[in-house]
């Protein structure tokens, strides 16, 4: 292996880093009911949190933490069968 494949790998897994923050953000932010993210974030620590936040805490965060540690999994059970067969 030469050096610029180490390299080229370590630019894909960064590109795939920023690839699945970029879709975890879009994903919080898509829904039927338009959420402002930024200016829900910023309600987040108040004492009475508006319904924008509470849908983003209740319903959209969950879903997106879910979507990622399914994937996740599913990956490693591929590599997994990867390398027993």
């Amino acid at each position: 292996m030469s050096a610029g494949t180490g390299f080229r790998q370590t630019q894909l897994n960064a590109a795939l880093a920023v690839l699945l923050v970029v879709l975890f953000v879009v994903s919080i932010g898509s829904g039927p009911a338009a959420i402002p993210l930024l200016e829900t974030i910023a309600e987040l620590w108040r004492e009475n949190p508006s319904i924008a936040a509470l849908i983003l805490i209740e319903i959209r965060l969950p879903r997106a933490l879910l979507a990622v540690m399914i994937g996740a999994s599913l990956g490693l059970a591929g590599a997994a069968l990867q390398g027993l067969l």
